[in-house]
């Protein structure tokens, strides 16, 4: 018979979707409940990692940076006493007892003060007790979900971003054509946005 333009027999079409891939896409939350003061992003806008996205008060962070300033200076008062039993035990009129329990005072003032900085950093409080949402990788905000004054909540995410040039696709197979599919087959995936477009 003469040659004609047909479809090939023997395949399966099935439904598919292209995701961003898992490993390409952060979804950024606070990691306490607060308010958004400022928005630095738009939905759509590329950004780079460790990019400022948005600024938020927090009850707890204030709470830590005042715990912070009271731990300041009980230091400093700390290291004033320490300073003069130095000096008494130097001049041989003061106990050495007393050196010690202001020296153990200097040093637990100096630890809880690294560990509430600690807590701020994870956090992520800036200048003034601010909470910063900076970006974990370079992408594209793909979704938005934060403006100003709107209430925060680690339940919730703020920013998707994700990396348009690593996406994946994946097809669902019916349980009628699983007997046709194996592994090695070719696979022709055709967008419904671009139906000329045939990638294999």
């Amino acid at each position: 018979g003469a040659a004609e333009r047909r479809a090939l027999s023997g395949g399966a079409q099935l439904p598919g979707e292209v995701p961003f891939a898992p490993s390409s896409t952060a979804h950024v939350s606070p990691l306490v409940s607060g308010r958004f003061n400022r928005v630095e992003v738009t939905l759509g806008q590329r950004v780079e990692e460790g990019q400022l996205l948005a600024v938020m008060s927090s009850a707890d962070a204030s709470s830590a940076s005042a715990a912070l300033a009271q731990a300041q200076a009980r230091r400093r008062t700390a290291e004033a006493a320490l300073a003069r039993q130095e000096q008494l035990v130097g001049e041989g009129i003061g106990a050495q007892r007393g050196l010690i329990e202001a020296r153990s005072e200097v040093d637990e003032l100096r630890a809880q003060m690294a560990g509430i900085r600690a807590q701020l950093g994870v956090l992520g409080s800036g200048p003034g007790g601010g909470m910063r949402l900076l970006a974990p990788i370079s992408g594209v905000v793909v979704e938005l979900h934060a403006t100003p004054g709107e209430a925060a909540s680690p339940d919730r995410n703020a920013f998707t971003i994700a990396d348009p040039a690593a996406v994946s696709v994946y097809g669902e197979v019916p349980e009628l054509a699983i007997a046709s599919i194996e592994e090695g087959l070719e696979v022709i995936f055709r967008p419904h946005a671009f139906p000329e477009l045939a990638l294999r």
